[in-house]
Parts: C-alpha cells; structure tokens; sequence
C-alpha cells in the first residue's frame, strides 16, 4: 500500500502528486527501501486521436527506481488493456 498527497489537478492534461510512503513489501535483495517521498508527474496529451500518457516518478533511491519503472509500465500495460477490451 502506498500513501501520498495530490499537488497538481489540471484537468485533462496533468496530474502530480507526491508519495509519501511507499510499498515497501517483498523488494529484492539488495534494493534498499525508499523512505522519503518521491514525486510522480502523470501528463496526458494527445497523440492524433489517442492519449498519450507520460509519466515521470523522481526523488527515487537508485535501488528503488527499477521496481518504480517496472510498476508503472505493468500499470499503463494493463489500462491499456483494459480500454481496449472495452472497444
């Protein structure tokens, strides 16, 4: 589970927000736990006649940035998925 605080709405190209504690569970040998906040900047723009998502998470550890970046894609994999199926 993790917490944050949203800073930015801009309704409905941009989004960031701060994570505060991160999920911290099951991380592999050797990465350190992240500890202070990192912030993530969501900016969706459109790309003829799609969105585009771009997401930016910084402030992050160098252990923990891996994981962040595998977690993000798997989430964009499965919104994408998801809006699909639904077409």
């Amino acid at each position: 589970m993790m917490t944050g605080v949203y800073k930015k709405i801009d309704r409905p190209t941009l989004l960031v927000f701060e994570i505060i504690d991160h999920c911290n569970l099951n991380l592999p040998h050797g990465v350190r736990p992240q500890q202070e906040p990192s912030l993530v900047t969501v900016r969706f723009s459109d790309c003829e006649g799609k969105t585009e998502i771009a997401v930016s998470h910084s402030l992050l550890n160098a252990e923990y940035a891996f994981i962040a970046v595998r977690s993000w894609s798997s989430a964009i994999a499965k919104i994408s998925t998801s809006i699909r199926s639904r077409s």
